[in-house]
């Protein structure tokens, strides 16, 4: 591996180097203060250039920070780089005697329009410089002693690892270490909980012993998300009653006698945690209302009903995770993109229709979502490591009404996206009465070549 070595003695005071000299000399005293022995490395921040609004979290993830750590993990010391987005946080890590991934990974952040300044704080000084110096500052340093180096996930997660549930759905030993094969399910638990907590808790939903938060979960499967938000919120003082929707009658009993012996237990908040055998599609008319449905990997139009429920139920947060996308799929195949330019090569690729068709749906979704007075967001929710089905959409029902002007303008959206992807049958859109087939110009009903 390349290293990049500190080449000149430390002075407290400035560096009289060019621009582009700053980041590689940056970058050159944080390999030899993580190279160290033993490590002088603190910390490392790199901001961008003005904090987000609101806007951005309804729009593509907008870097806002990188903040750097020093790991220690099974395959050796590592320079961890957090990426803090408006709506995610992704980790690098980067082994310490790997210059070169280094440089690659930190000189495109310093090049960036965005950058603003970044510091890198060591026991022998404070590094910093910015966007329009051509100095690097160093200044006395803040730590007088490093951080820990200790890499342990679950010290912070939300979910406690020896949580008795965790143990009893199979997720974990008696320990509370997680299962060989069921560390990517817990995995999602934990973030899952954790994005779904917070939309909640901002919600600022007032609770009580009688009037408990309402929580439905179309599709639940066994449960292992269900139980996870129910205990989460529970043990957050919010009084909640949650019900599981799953369509197997015998995996509804085994949930139901774990979810029973946990509050013979001494659980006792699992006591209004339930699950019941049906299909969301005709629960919506044996429930009088839900604060909060959740639906996670609902294979095709469960999707769309597990939406429609929500509305109809007038839910205040709906969060989904889609499956497959097949409704959607069959039409983009029939759909002609020889005459679109750059679609038509991608287009011509059945993988790309795949990808393309998920995107399609759920940009349909989010649209009608946002026409029935709902602030939407779509992203990447856990690695694709963890899943393949990642993507995840979050609704919160806004304070005020939609205008009638904003409400047009967002079904003309819906229109004009399901018409140039040749979509005329879209079961949600259909549902609510939003019209597609009226406005689809066919103009060639051949299946693409494969």
């Amino acid at each position: 591996m390349n290293q990049i070595r500190l080449t000149e003695p430390l002075t407290v005071g400035i560096s009289q180097v060019p621009h582009h000299s700053a980041h590689q000399d940056l970058i050159s005293k944080l390999q030899s203060s993580l190279s160290s022995t033993p490590p002088s490395f603190c910390r490392l921040i790199i901001k961008n250039t003005k904090p987000a609004n609101r806007k951005d979290y309804f729009s593509e993830p907008k870097l806002l920070q990188v903040e750097g750590r020093y790991v220690a993990i099974k395959t050796g010391p590592n320079l961890q780089l957090t990426f803090k987005e408006t709506t995610r946080d992704t980790t690098k890590n980067i082994p310490v005697d790997d210059g070169s991934s280094m440089a690659s990974a930190l000189l495109p952040l310093f090049s960036s329009s965005d950058f603003k300044a970044c510091t890198l704080q060591t026991l022998e000084g404070d590094y910093a410089f910015k966007k329009a110096s051509t100095k690097l500052r160093v200044n006395r340093p803040t730590f007088k002693s490093p951080p820990s180096a200790e890499h342990n996930s679950e010290k912070n997660s939300i979910i406690p690892p020896t949580s008795p549930f965790l143990h009893s759905l199979g997720l974990t030993d008696a320990s509370g270490a997680p299962k060989p094969n069921k560390k990517s399910k817990l995995k999602q638990c934990q973030k899952f909980v954790e994005i779904v907590g917070k939309l909640i808790k901002d919600k600022g939903f007032a609770t009580s012993p009688s009037d408990p938060l309402e929580v439905i979960d179309a599709g639940c499967g066994r449960g292992y998300l269900t139980f996870s938000l129910h205990d989460h919120l529970s043990s957050s003082d919010i009084h909640v009653r949650s019900t599981g929707i799953e369509a197997r009658p015998s995996l509804c009993s085994d949930v139901n006698a774990i979810s029973s012996s946990l509050s013979s237990q001494g659980d006792s908040h699992f006591d209004t945690l339930s699950f019941e055998p049906g299909y969301i599609s005709t629960y919506v008319h044996s429930k009088p209302r839900a604060d909060v449905l959740i639906a996670l990997h609902a294979c095709d139009t469960a999707s769309d009903d597990s939406i429609l429920t929500g509305i109809h139920l007038q839910a205040q947060v709906i969060v989904l995770s889609p499956c497959c996308h097949k409704e959607i799929r069959r039409q983009v195949e029939r759909h002609d993109y020889r005459g679109e330019g750059a679609l038509r090569d991608v287009m011509s690729h059945g993988i790309h229709r795949e990808r393309f068709s998920e995107m399609v749906t759920d940009g349909l979704r989010g649209l009608v979502l946002e026409w029935k007075g709902y602030d939407v967001k779509v992203f990447e929710f856990v690695g694709g490591e963890h899943t393949g089905k990642n993507c995840m959409i979050t609704a919160v029902k806004r304070e005020e009404e939609l205008q009638e002007e904003e409400r047009d303008r967002i079904r003309t959206r819906i229109l004009d996206l399901a018409e140039g992807n040749g979509v005329s049958e879209f079961k949600l859109a259909d549902s609510l009465g939003l019209e597609l087939r009226g406005r689809r110009q066919v103009k060639d009903s051949r299946r693409m070549p494969k």
